[in-house]
């Protein structure tokens, strides 16, 4: 009895330790640039060389050039997708 309540105790404890370790998602314009950098670093899919990522009070602005729709296409979902951002501005340019 003594070892269920003992277990029992230590269940509660680690529960309510893990729930106030919980941090609430920092939306500050550097953390959701990182989110998009997390997201979009590393994807052999897109070429971003020429494409800036700006980042004010959750507006993401796009500027560059682009070598195809379909890539552009490709950014601006996953850009949507990230926590933190409000509204996308594309001014990138597709490459002819």
């Amino acid at each position: 009895m003594k070892a269920l309540f003992f277990a029992a105790a230590v269940l509660l404890t680690s529960a309510c330790a893990r729930r106030d370790a919980v941090q609430p998602e920092d939306d500050s314009d550097p953390a959701i640039r990182a989110r998009i950098e997390t997201v979009i670093g590393g994807r052999r899919d897109l070429d971003l060389r020429k494409v800036t990522i700006d980042v004010y009070s959750g507006d993401v602005v796009l500027s560059g050039i682009i070598p195809d729709e379909a890539q552009l296409k490709t950014l601006n979902r996953l850009i949507q997708r990230v926590p933190g951002v409000q509204n996308s501005v594309n001014n990138v340019v597709v490459a002819e």
